[in-house]
């Protein structure tokens, strides 16, 4: 009995073993991945993804999310979560909201950035969004006309490589008096423990 199940904990751990490995070979080691720059204040901010928080552009900026980590502190080796509240206001149509960013590192390294706008749109007219549009001007793509059409007309605008993930979406509340948000979000596509 006692060879039975040391046989069949080698055949588990054996096959626990080769599925890791193959996982693991279809991933990039966090550390060999480009720099890729985050169409965010680019000009402004140059922040990269698959850059290090402790570089002088990032430091100081983020702050620790401790209310979405799972750790007691800040964590480097793994997975962790920070945040920026200290955005301008953004105004529009005489509402004034705060911005909001986020960040997800991965040993330390920036692998996904996230900024988030809410609004209230008056209409749904192409107009009125061509407007917010123009206010949104942090996001640097949203100066380009071919991906503005594409939010009007499909509420989403979404580009994959195999190095990123790259996408922004509008959302427009089902509540009469709810806020409308847009997303922009861009992450590794080979987001590795996340």
């Amino acid at each position: 009995m006692k060879i039975k199940i040391t046989s069949l904990f080698l055949i588990l751990f054996a096959f626990y073993n080769c599925q890791n490995n193959d996982r693991k070979k279809s991933k990039l080691p966090i550390e060999k991945l480009t720099l890729i720059p985050i169409n965010y204040k680019f000009d402004k901010l140059k922040f990269q993804l698959n850059s290090s928080l402790s570089d002088s552009t990032n430091k100081g900026f983020w702050k620790w999310n401790h209310l979405a980590s799972p750790n007691g502190k800040p964590d480097t080796l793994g997975i962790e979560y920070y945040k920026n509240l200290e955005q301008p206001i953004f105004e529009f149509e005489g509402q004034e909201t705060l911005p909001v960013l986020y960040a997800l590192t991965e040993k330390g390294k920036l692998v996904q950035f996230s900024a988030i706008y809410i609004f209230n749109l008056p209409n749904q007219e192409k107009e009125t969004k061509d407007k917010l549009f123009d206010k949104l001007n942090a996001i640097d793509l949203l100066k380009e006309n071919k991906i503005r059409l594409e939010l009007i007309e499909n509420g989403i605008y979404k580009r994959e490589t195999d190095q990123v993930i790259e996408r922004i979406e509008l959302e427009i509340s089902k509540e009469k008096n709810g806020y409308d948000r847009i997303t922009y979000e861009i992450k590794n596509a080979t987001q590795h423990s996340v």
